[in-house]
Protein backbone atom coordinates (compact mmCIF):
# COMPACT_ATOMS: atom_id res chain seq x y z
CA UNK A 1 0.00 0.00 0.00
CA UNK A 2 1.53 3.64 -1.18
CA UNK A 3 0.68 6.17 1.28
CA UNK A 4 0.71 9.59 -0.49
CA UNK A 5 2.92 12.64 0.75
CA UNK A 6 -0.43 15.21 1.19
CA UNK A 7 -1.84 12.08 3.37
CA UNK A 8 0.86 12.37 5.47
CA UNK A 9 1.01 15.71 5.94
CA UNK A 10 -2.73 16.17 6.37
CA UNK A 11 -2.18 13.62 9.13
CA UNK A 12 0.22 15.03 11.05
CA UNK A 13 -1.15 18.49 10.63
CA UNK A 14 -4.57 16.92 12.44
CA UNK A 15 -2.07 15.62 15.09
CA UNK A 16 -0.67 18.89 15.80
CA UNK A 17 -3.93 21.10 16.28
CA UNK A 18 -5.33 18.42 18.82
CA UNK A 19 -1.65 18.33 20.41
CA UNK A 20 -2.70 22.14 20.99
CA UNK A 21 -6.20 22.23 21.16
CA UNK A 22 -5.47 19.80 24.31
CA UNK A 23 -2.74 22.35 25.25
CA UNK A 24 -4.86 25.00 25.57
CA UNK A 25 -7.51 23.16 27.34
CA UNK A 26 -5.05 21.87 29.95
CA UNK A 27 -3.43 25.45 30.62
CA UNK A 28 -6.93 27.11 30.36
CA UNK A 29 -7.95 24.44 33.25
CA UNK A 30 -5.12 25.77 34.95
CA UNK A 31 -5.33 29.07 34.82
CA UNK A 32 -9.00 28.78 36.01
CA UNK A 33 -8.15 27.21 39.13
CA UNK A 34 -4.99 29.21 39.87
CA UNK A 35 -7.81 31.98 39.24
CA UNK A 36 -10.17 30.59 41.82
CA UNK A 37 -7.37 29.84 44.37
CA UNK A 38 -5.83 33.18 44.46
CA UNK A 39 -9.82 34.17 45.05
CA UNK A 40 -10.21 32.16 47.80
CA UNK A 41 -6.94 33.67 49.26
CA UNK A 42 -8.06 37.13 49.70
CA UNK A 43 -9.81 36.64 53.37
CA UNK A 44 -6.35 35.00 53.88
CA UNK A 45 -4.59 38.10 52.74
CA UNK A 46 -7.01 41.03 53.57
CA UNK A 47 -8.33 42.16 56.66
CA UNK A 48 -11.87 41.96 56.69
CA UNK A 49 -13.97 45.28 56.12
CA UNK A 50 -15.19 46.84 59.46
CA UNK A 51 -17.08 50.35 59.75
CA UNK A 52 -18.60 51.60 62.55
CA UNK A 53 -20.88 54.47 61.70
CA UNK A 54 -22.73 55.42 65.33
CA UNK A 55 -21.30 56.32 67.83
CA UNK A 56 -19.12 58.66 66.40
CA UNK A 57 -16.12 59.38 68.41
CA UNK A 58 -16.11 61.98 71.09
CA UNK A 59 -19.43 62.06 70.98
CA UNK A 60 -21.59 62.93 74.34
CA UNK A 61 -24.51 60.45 74.19
CA UNK A 62 -27.47 60.24 77.06
CA UNK A 63 -27.22 56.80 78.51
CA UNK A 64 -27.28 54.41 79.82
CA UNK A 65 -28.35 52.50 76.20
CA UNK A 66 -26.36 53.38 73.70
CA UNK A 67 -26.26 52.35 70.27
CA UNK A 68 -23.90 51.01 68.33
CA UNK A 69 -24.08 50.20 64.34
CA UNK A 70 -21.74 49.74 61.27
CA UNK A 71 -21.11 47.67 58.66
CA UNK A 72 -18.78 44.41 58.08
CA UNK A 73 -17.66 41.70 56.26
CA UNK A 74 -20.26 39.12 56.37
CA UNK A 75 -19.71 36.15 57.56
CA UNK A 76 -17.38 37.41 59.91
CA UNK A 77 -17.51 36.80 63.90
CA UNK A 78 -18.12 40.29 65.22
CA UNK A 79 -17.68 41.59 68.99
CA UNK A 80 -18.39 44.91 70.55
CA UNK A 81 -16.53 45.43 73.80
CA UNK A 82 -15.89 41.25 73.98
CA UNK A 83 -19.92 40.77 73.79
CA UNK A 84 -20.82 38.57 70.76
CA UNK A 85 -22.59 41.04 68.08
CA UNK A 86 -24.29 39.46 64.83
CA UNK A 87 -24.16 41.32 61.66
CA UNK A 88 -26.85 40.55 58.45
CA UNK A 89 -26.64 38.71 54.99
CA UNK A 90 -25.44 42.53 53.94
CA UNK A 91 -22.98 43.13 56.62
CA UNK A 92 -24.67 45.70 58.99
CA UNK A 93 -24.37 45.16 62.23
CA UNK A 94 -26.67 46.84 65.22
CA UNK A 95 -26.14 46.28 69.19
CA UNK A 96 -26.71 48.09 72.19
CA UNK A 97 -24.32 48.40 75.35
CA UNK A 98 -25.51 49.49 78.79
CA UNK A 99 -22.63 51.77 80.04
CA UNK A 100 -23.03 53.81 83.08
CA UNK A 101 -22.56 57.83 83.60
CA UNK A 102 -18.77 58.72 82.31
CA UNK A 103 -16.11 58.39 79.34
CA UNK A 104 -16.16 54.94 78.08
CA UNK A 105 -13.92 53.33 75.16
CA UNK A 106 -16.13 50.77 72.53
CA UNK A 107 -13.96 48.60 70.73
CA UNK A 108 -15.67 46.38 67.83
CA UNK A 109 -13.50 43.76 66.24
CA UNK A 110 -14.04 41.85 63.27
CA UNK A 111 -11.89 38.24 62.28
CA UNK A 112 -12.54 36.46 59.78
CA UNK A 113 -12.10 32.49 59.06
CA UNK A 114 -7.95 32.69 59.35
CA UNK A 115 -8.09 34.50 61.97
CA UNK A 116 -7.34 37.97 60.29
CA UNK A 117 -7.93 40.93 62.91
CA UNK A 118 -9.66 44.54 61.94
CA UNK A 119 -10.63 46.91 64.93
CA UNK A 120 -12.33 50.39 65.67
CA UNK A 121 -12.19 51.71 69.33
CA UNK A 122 -14.56 55.33 69.74
CA UNK A 123 -14.19 57.11 72.94
CA UNK A 124 -17.67 58.25 73.89
CA UNK A 125 -18.87 60.14 76.98
CA UNK A 126 -21.74 58.66 78.39
CA UNK A 127 -24.45 61.07 80.69
CA UNK A 128 -26.84 60.19 82.79
CA UNK A 129 -30.47 60.14 81.26
CA UNK A 130 -32.82 62.51 82.68
CA UNK A 131 -35.52 60.44 83.08
CA UNK A 132 -38.60 61.51 84.86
Amino acid sequence: MIVSSDYLEETHKRARNKQYAMALFVGGGLLLVGFYFIYQLRDWILLPKLTVDVPADGALLQGPDVVVEGNATPSVRLTVNGVVAYNEENGHFHTVLLLPAGLHTIEVVAENRFGRIRSVMRQVVVEESERN
